[in-house]
């Protein structure tokens, strides 16, 4: 998470708002890190919650969110972004390109 994305939403949050910390694979060959934000102290004054996560801790859950996000996505209520790379040989910058965040959504190679 970049420091002006976590700086805006620390200044956005309402008292014992939550932060979730998902999907930083574009950073994580980072020779320098990030800067970071110059309002660390809301997460004091505003009491917040910060939890990374990962899609692991929740697969206890994986039926009922397939079966609730499947129908939303079906009835095209949900919209799934995902890039799409045509062909094998796509296949291995595509994987390089999500260390430095050249996608949008889900990385997809689509064979023949």
């Amino acid at each position: 998470m970049g420091g002006k994305t976590l700086e805006a939403a620390l200044s956005a949050l309402r008292v014992h708002g939550r932060i979730i910390a998902c999907g930083s694979i574009s950073s994580y060959n980072d020779k320098e890190p990030k800067p970071g934000p110059t309002n660390l102290f809301n997460m004091i004054t505003k009491r917040l919650i910060m939890r990374g996560m990962i899609v692991s801790d929740w697969m206890n859950l994986r039926y009922e969110f397939e079966s609730e996000v499947g129908g939303l996505l079906r009835s095209g209520k949900l919209r799934n972004i995902e890039t799409v790379a045509n062909g094998i040989g796509e296949a291995v910058s595509s994987f390089i390109g999500l260390f430095h965040g050249r996608n949008l959504g889900k990385m997809v190679v689509k064979l023949a």
